[in-house]
């Protein structure tokens, strides 16, 4: 939900003629984090019919600018002996944070990767059901992430710097962090609620969670919420 906001603020005051892609990465987590692809296809329709009712309440002037995607199967041909290199000119502290990040998701460099493919590449999307906005081919790609994924970008742009190949590449992209410390994920941390929790509670209800960071996105989560019910976004 945080994500949807911040990306319609940007769109309506940044960068008024863009189109809002929210892209799930289906075949992504498939192929790099074992995640199953029939639940998280489910859950990205969920996400899509809430984006529509909260588009449509509290941002109507955008809602024809918006679209609903998925990644395609297509795997990134990123060349993996100068993706290595570029890692080595990174600061110790940010390849530490790319390590751990192996434990929790599966292997860095295929995730980097599929960053690569992702935010810095005109490759393929797909409508998630056909009544969605085609997706526009994009000339400049301004992305939006969380605390954590500020260390695939740094990867990212050494990749670039090294002159890694990258087919599609576009010339022009930038990436914009949100206050929230983690993205969305599928699977829910201790203490949040899922997306049909959030929709059918009032007031959303919340468990107190030991990591501050955790505990403000959380927090956040649940007064953008009600703003949305206030909206007229959805009824219980």
């Amino acid at each position: 939900m945080t994500l949807l906001r911040s990306a319609l603020h940007v769109a309506r005051t940044r960068v008024p003629l863009s189109q809002v892609q929210f892209v799930h990465t289906l075949h992504t987590g498939t192929r790099v984090n074992g995640v199953d692809f029939e639940q998280a296809h489910r859950e990205a329709l969920r996400f899509r019919d809430f984006g529509r009712m909260a588009v449509q309440a509290a941002y109507p002037d955008l809602a024809r600018r918006v679209s609903f995607l998925t990644d395609s199967t297509d795997e990134p041909l990123v060349d993996q002996t100068v993706l290595a290199d570029a890692l080595m000119d990174l600061s110790g502290a940010q390849r530490a944070q790319l390590i751990r990040s192996s434990q929790r998701r599966g292997d860095h460099l295929a995730y980097i990767a599929a960053h690569l493919m992702l935010h810095d590449t005109a490759g393929p999307v797909i409508p998630l059901t056909v009544d969605e906005p085609v997706p526009v081919m994009p000339q400049i790609l301004i992305s939006l992430g969380a605390q954590s994924e500020r260390p695939f970008y740094k990867a990212r742009m050494a990749y670039r710097a090294r002159g890694g190949p990258l087919p599609g590449l576009i010339a022009q992209t930038g990436q914009l962090f949100t206050h929230s410390a983690l993205p969305p994920y599928m699977a829910c941390r201790e203490g949040e609620p899922s997306l049909a929790e959030a929709m059918a509670a009032r007031p959303l209800p919340l468990t107190l969670h030991p990591v501050a960071s955790v505990q403000r996105d959380l927090s956040y989560a649940s007064g953008l919420l009600e703003e949305l019910r206030a909206a007229g976004a959805f009824v219980n």
